[in-house]
């Protein structure tokens, strides 16, 4: 707020917890509006009626799925809800206890839905920014502005402390994840000069933050997870060494389920108990199947202790695993890095880990779409019958040439050195000490007089790309190879508005005095 506040911007903040508490703060930047999402919030009971009569006519949940209100995916928002609620990845659309919760959170969202078309029309924005696009209300909020045509900026935490990760949405790009790089950034880093130092740069960031315990740590996902050999890696998983060595990379099954892409299954549970099936009958390769570490953080925020679903939903329809596959658990004390050197094949639907081994030589088979699928270094399939195919033959696929492991390294480049935003203004550190009250405990304000406000390069990065752009992501300039872009220098700066503007005279942006965000 305070970066749009003095580049001419009428930020007005929607305040939807803590109201007394946020006001304190937001009322120190002046904003000409505050509002209450709960003033212009309905009651959802009043949905509960229509929620039940879209779910009798809904014969799956894909048809649930599908159900829109305005614009607004209300079907799919009532299912992500469920699934992040009730921590289920599978949804059994016959059962009257989850319908029930259905008509719960499907009246939930179109009551969301309705406060959102409200708020949009009080204040008129020209701009909506949001942590979160998936949930409700958020979702929502997310919906209708792009059925009205407005942008939408979403930032979250970056891979480690003190960075934020930027994407600006439209209708267009509406199920792309936020960790993926637009066509445009695609083309800029895939086309400038390469050479080894680049994928050295990855290698040098990836290892600094999984040895610092810093690598995604707003849900400590390497806290206490330290960095060790081989040698290591081997006895504590009981790795077979007479085998090669294939990785099912579990995602948590209900959460971010919704809106990041198209799936060839169901769902990630379907997903990884149809992998798991055909990984029991490929004795030719050792299995690892890694269940996610965010398990272990995100079970601490939520005040949860129960067991993983994933683990819990494989011992129900798989049972006792054959010995050539293992189940490493969430909490395993070994590095998710220390795990890569040792793998032949990696499968995934479109996690980070994909990239992560593909930037290696290792061949990833993909099961999804929306994240780094489709740019020529993973496997990736049209089908679910195609995918589990490879699945059983992944003893056949060999490792990625030079060619496929540069691509891989260039848009690993992009996704972690380029894309995140480099906080200097604040602090936003997850420290071990603190688990997962870090947040609280690692938000300092530096910024003390009004030329550090004005000044401040990431504040102004932050705020060029929002006003002067309409780029999909917020972009570095990649310092060193801006010189050595293949293509002309007025087609780099256009490629890279996004981030490589400089900052333009104060006096310039408060005349054109953008309207609210």
């Amino acid at each position: 707020m305070k970066a749009l506040s003095v580049a001419g911007w009428n930020p007005i903040p929607v305040i939807m917890m803590q109201p007394e508490v946020l006001k304190t703060y937001y009322k120190i930047l002046g904003p000409t509006e505050i509002y209450e999402w709960s003033d212009h919030l309905p009651d959802p009971a009043i949905f509960t009626e229509r929620a039940e009569a879209a779910i009798a006519s809904c014969h799956s949940l894909e048809d649930l799925k599908a159900l829109q209100v305005g614009g607004v995916r209300v079907g799919g928002h009532a299912i992500s809800s469920t699934r992040r609620r009730q921590r289920i990845g599978s949804i059994d659309f016959r059962s009257r206890e989850i319908r029930e919760l259905l008509v719960t959170y499907l009246a939930n969202s179109m009551a969301a839905a309705q406060a959102a078309s409200a708020v949009i029309a009080a204040t008129s924005p020209k701009l909506v920014l949001a942590v979160d696009t998936v949930y409700t209300p958020k979702g929502e909020i997310f919906d209708t502005a792009l059925a009205a045509g407005i942008p939408f900026i979403r930032w979250f935490p970056g891979h480690k402390n003190n960075t934020l990760m930027l994407k600006r949405y439209t209708i267009a790009n509406r199920d792309s994840d936020l960790n993926s790089l637009s066509e445009p950034s695609w083309q800029l880093v895939k086309n400038m000069a390469w050479n080894a130092s680049y994928s050295q740069e990855v290698e040098d960031e990836l290892f600094g933050s999984y040895s610092a315990g810093d690598w995604y740590g707003e849900t400590a996902t390497q806290f206490e997870r330290p960095v060790v050999d081989a040698a290591c890696v081997r006895s504590a998983l009981g790795i077979d060494n007479s085998k090669k060595l294939a990785v099912v990379f579990a995602h948590i099954a209900w959460d971010a389920s919704f809106g990041r892409g198209r799936d060839l299954f169901n769902d990630y549970e379907e997903w990884l108990v149809e992998t798991v099936r055909v990984a029991c009958a490929n004795t030719q390769v050792q299995w690892l199947i890694k269940i996610h570490p965010a398990h272990v953080g995100k079970s601490e925020i939520d005040f949860e202790t129960v067991e993983p679903s994933e683990v819990r939903i494989l011992r129900e329809r798989i049972g006792v695993l054959p010995s050539h596959v293992k189940l490493i658990p969430a909490d395993v004390k070994v590095s998710t890095y220390s795990i890569f050197p040792l793998m032949d094949w990696g499968l995934t639907v479109r996690g980070t880990a994909g990239l992560e081994a593909a930037r290696l030589g290792i061949p990833v088979l993909t099961c999804g779409t929306g994240r780094y699928d489709g740019r020529g270094f993973t496997i990736d399939s049209e089908t679910r019958e195609e995918y589990l195919a490879k699945v059983a033959r992944v003893h056949e696929i060999p490792p990625l040439s030079a060619e496929q492991t540069e691509l891989a390294n260039r848009y690993a480049f992009a996704l972690f050195r380029l894309r995140p935003l480099p906080l200097s203004t604040v602090t936003l550190e997850y420290n071990k000490k603190y688990g997962v009250d870090a947040f609280y405990s690692g938000v300092h304000i530096r910024n003390r007089t009004l030329r550090d406000w004005i000044e401040a390069k990431d504040l102004n990065a932050f705020a060029d790309w929002a006003t002067w752009s309409d780029a999909e992501d917020f972009l570095l300039p990649p310092a060193r190879a801006a010189g050595r872009i293949r293509g002309s220098p007025k087609q780099y700066n256009a490629n890279a508005l996004g981030a490589a503007r400089r900052w333009l005279d104060f006096t310039i942006k408060i005349s054109r005095r953008p309207q609210g965000a």
